[in-house]
């Protein structure tokens, strides 16, 4: 019989605690669990597992290394270094220890977000040099590629996974070579081939398999479990890498999936990840009626709930906003991106600010909780009629929308120049965007500046104006809101009880964002974030002269 080898799929971990460090601690990324569920199916001598590093309980780095970087200051040719006081993240995955304990013979890596790409290169560096073949797969390393092949991935996939990983696996098991594959780039002494694509790699989603969560190793107990029905967006907005063509499967095995999730995972919450909820309007209607008629037949509990991401012109439809509710749907989370016109145009987002706050009204009369999702310091210039206006100025605006709209959560992100979008190369032109040897990849998470602003504003001033936004919003006065609830609660939830808990829900995760924001400050003051700001615009305004 033939030697069993291993399939170690990797989820890089966030380089700083962030807003979704508190969800991802509890959930997983779906793209690599269906991947790895692909690579099971197909190989009766491959173990398969999953190494979510955002959701780890296992043997972990006792050394509390600095973390590293690409490196801050670094010239072409040196070595690795970190600024005095860059911020050590401890406790990462220590993959010697899995390594030693069951060694992988072929090592996945999630390169969907690019502020995790720096650990990437360090972890596949590692296991290249285990003789292990490293594959990349995601968004940045698929728009990079011979970046990833020069940072230890000897192959990067340029789409859809989940039945290409099962070609390459076959191809190196029985030695017939990388060129027939398509979307596939890799090398060979020193040359790099990049493999031409199919045109539509998944064109039924029905084909995939159910997402085999079992895979997850050393993980927490999942709380959130990501489904999906719907790839590609037909919408084009700027800043976005998902303008791949609509597909999806079919409603009723979207709701076969959750049944299953329910029976083997005792699941009960679950966020769909769809990057437009209603691309397929007929099957998202008839998903929704599906999930409400298992309901009442009794063979989907009760209280299974949903959230969902959904454009904000959903509200237009309310009926579907009504099927949602009766479903089970509770919270909504929104890209309103800007309350600046001229900002809403650039990005191509398709909607207007008066239109915003009436719609948001919808979605909270109809019940749900509504968390929205914002982007400061849009660049206009060259793309429309530049909008001048001071960071002060910005800032003013968003506080008028919020208190206009009164979303329950917000999150107020940077315009983040991510390879592979339009804003991306529109900057890029321009030698607007900072140097990478000060700023560099894992700071492209939405919580830094990477590029030099629009006129009058400076970089220190968007960076201080975008927590600005969130201390205002997230202030410190929720602790003291949850015993004035309690206190409340007698007096209150007899009359209205949606009023109370939307309050008491509201408070907590205010002064959850407080705390967050109060220990990503003090990170940032210690590795000398604005400092390095300061001086990459300097140098960005130096190379544009």
């Amino acid at each position: 019989m033939n030697q069993r080898q291993l399939f170690r799929l990797i989820i890089p971990a966030h380089p700083y605690k962030n807003v979704f460090s508190a969800v991802s601690s509890r959930m997983t990324s779906l793209g690599p669990i269906l991947v790895a569920t692909s690579v099971n199916k197909s190989f009766w001598d491959v173990d398969v597992e999953v190494i979510d590093e955002n959701n780890y309980l296992g043997p972990r780095d006792k050394n509390n290394l600095p973390r590293t970087t690409e490196c801050h200051g670094r010239e072409p040719g040196s070595t690795k270094f970190v600024l005095p006081g860059e911020p050590v993240v401890r406790g990462l995955p220590d993959h010697k220890i899995l390594q030693q304990q069951w060694p992988a013979d072929f090592v996945g890596f999630y390169c969907g977000l690019t502020s995790t790409m720096p650990r990437v290169f360090d972890l596949a560096t590692f296991y290249q040099k285990e003789n292990a073949v490293t594959i990349a797969g995601g968004d940045h390393a698929a728009h990079l590629p011979e970046e990833a092949l020069g940072s230890g991935l000897d192959i990067v996939v340029r789409g859809e996974g989940e039945f290409a990983i099962v070609e390459i696996i076959k191809a190196i098991k029985n030695g017939t070579g990388l060129g027939r594959i398509a979307g596939i780039s890799w090398q060979n002494n020193g040359k790099i081939f990049h493999n031409p694509p199919k045109a539509l790699q998944i064109p039924d989603l029905t084909d995939l398999p159910y997402p085999d969560f079992g895979l997850l190793r050393f993980a927490r107990k999942m709380i959130l479990y990501p489904i999906n029905r719907t790839r590609g967006c037909s919408r084009r907005c700027e800043f976005c890498t998902v303008k791949r063509q609509p597909r999806w499967a079919n409603p009723e095995k979207a709701v076969e999936e959750i049944a299953w999730l329910v029976q083997t995972k005792k699941a009960r919450y679950f966020f769909i990840v769809d990057d437009r909820l209603n691309e397929d309007d007929e099957g998202t209607r008839k998903f929704f009626e599906l999930i409400i008629k298992a309901k009442e037949e009794g063979w989907l509990p009760k209280n299974t709930s949903f959230s969902v991401q959904i454009r904000l012109e959903a509200a237009r439809e309310e009926e579907l906003l009504k099927l949602m509710r009766r479903a089970g749907v509770s919270m909504v989370c929104i890209g309103y991106e800007s309350p600046i016109a001229e900002e809403l145009k650039a990005m191509k987002k398709g909607i207007k600010p008066e239109d915003m706050v009436g719609y948001t009204k919808v979605f909270k009369r109809l019940g749900f909780w509504v968390h929205a999702m914002f982007i400061f310091g849009y660049p206009t210039q060259s793309a429309v009629e530049s909008v001048k206006m001071s960071a002060a100025e910005k800032v003013k605006e968003f506080k008028k929308f919020m208190r206009q709209a009164k979303p329950d959560t917000i999150q107020v992100l940077l315009a983040t120049p991510i390879p592979g979008t339009e804003l991306y190369a529109r900057l890029e032109k321009q030698g607007r965007i900072f140097p990478r040897n000060l700023i560099g990849w894992e700071n492209y998470d939405g919580g830094h500046l990477c590029f030099k602003p629009d006129e009058p504003m400076t970089a220190e001033e968007v960076q201080r104006a975008s927590i600005a936004i969130m201390k205002w919003f997230y202030s410190g006065w929720n602790f003291w809101k949850i015993p004035l609830l309690i206190l409340s609660f007698p007096f209150i939830v007899p009359f209205s009880f949606s009023f109370w808990s939307r309050r008491w829900r509201n408070s907590l995760w205010g002064y959850a964002g407080y705390l967050i924001i109060k220990k990503w400050l003090k990170l940032n003051k210690q590795s000398q974030w604005l400092e390095r700001l300061s001086l990459a615009q300097k140098r960005t305004i130096i190379n544009q002269i």
